[in-house]
């Protein structure tokens, strides 16, 4: 019995033409071969956060986790949701569903939050919330900032103030936050021994920095010809001033915080440290908008960036490092 290769050996002017032909003919398969972008992917998730100084975990979950959990789980394009619960600090993720729109899940989270505000205790701070991406859960690169002579509350206003809104302009940035920082507060460390001497309490002095710490609009007063806003100092702001306050009176002489208490101007969180390189420095990360994900930021746009010197001084020095990043 014959084979088709006993054809082709016998006349290899026939094998030769039909190479050719196949040859061609995936030639011209291969150049008119629809190429299809690769399908836009969104997997984004909604990040809450909410402080409450002084609590227990356990209060954590019970007043701020569970009533914001019930409160955003329902609404549209929800996967799933998770949170933690930790001293003073309650973390929920709303993971969204594939390709949800985030700006209308952000609107529909914030007008929740809106809802259940009232049900939150009144020491908490306001729920903070954000959108990040899903795929990439960390920012694409990192700044670390050290000085010799600000200290790391100062160089923490100085990011705050200067460089984070100037990072934040740049093309292609979804978010820069800074990490590591310890913003500047008054810090007022109250002596239990002497605070107990005086029959006084913690909320005594709670209740003294509430009553002379705010700001008022006092208004403006008119003439026939002339309009005058009124303002008035009503808020403290060194030191000196906070130590000067009247807690009370006792056996007809003024307490002051100073008698009770040491009063400064430090760091909120004096515990917490970030380090680069054996030195104590703050950190500027930064993540990525969807609209670069398929560019080369931050790699091309950061060294220009650093390299024009807005961003270090002589009191400063910072470096940089980027996220590895897919292909």
């Amino acid at each position: 019995m014959r084979s088709i290769t006993d054809t082709f050996i016998k006349h290899p002017v026939l094998a030769v033409v039909v190479n050719l032909v196949i040859v061609l003919v995936g030639w011209r398969a291969l150049t008119t071969l629809p190429v299809q972008q690769y399908p836009k992917i969104e997997s984004s998730s909604v990040l809450i956060t909410t402080v409450y100084y002084g609590a227990s975990a356990e209060t954590v979950r019970g007043f701020l986790t569970t009533p914001i959990e019930r409160a955003v789980s329902a609404i549209s394009g929800v996967d799933y949701v998770e949170s933690t619960s930790r001293a003073g600090v309650s973390t929920i993720t709303v993971h969204l569903k594939l390709n949800h729109n985030s700006t209308a899940a952000l609107a529909e989270v914030t007008a929740r939050l809106q809802q259940v505000r009232s049900e939150l205790p009144a020491e908490a701070e306001p729920p903070v919330v954000e959108v990040q991406r899903a795929d990439r859960p960390y920012a694409s690169f990192y700044l670390s900032f050290t000085s010799s002579e600000r200290d790391i509350p100062a160089l923490t206003d100085w990011l705050t103030r200067n460089m984070q809104p100037q990072l934040s302009t740049l093309a292609g940035v979804q978010r820069v936050d800074v990490v590591g920082g310890r913003p500047i507060a008054m810090r007022i460390w109250i002596d239990p021994d002497r605070l107990a001497a005086l029959n006084l309490a913690p909320g005594d002095v709670h209740a003294a920095l509430q009553r002379n710490n705010y700001l008022a609009d006092v208004g403006q007063t008119k003439g026939d010809l002339v309009q005058v806003n009124l303002l008035a100092n009503t808020d403290l702001r060194t030191p000196e001033e906070f130590k000067n306050l009247v807690v009370a009176e006792r056996n007809g002489a003024i307490v002051r915080p100073s008698d009770v208490a040491q009063v400064e101007l430090g760091a909120e969180e004096a515990d917490f440290i970030t380090k680069f390189s054996d030195k104590e420095a703050v950190y500027l990360e930064s993540g990525r908008s969807w609209a670069a994900t398929r560019s080369r930021w931050p790699t091309d746009s950061t060294p220009r960036w650093l390299g024009s010197g807005r961003p270090c001084r002589r009191t400063s020095t910072c470096s940089w490092r980027t996220t590895r990043r897919s292909s």
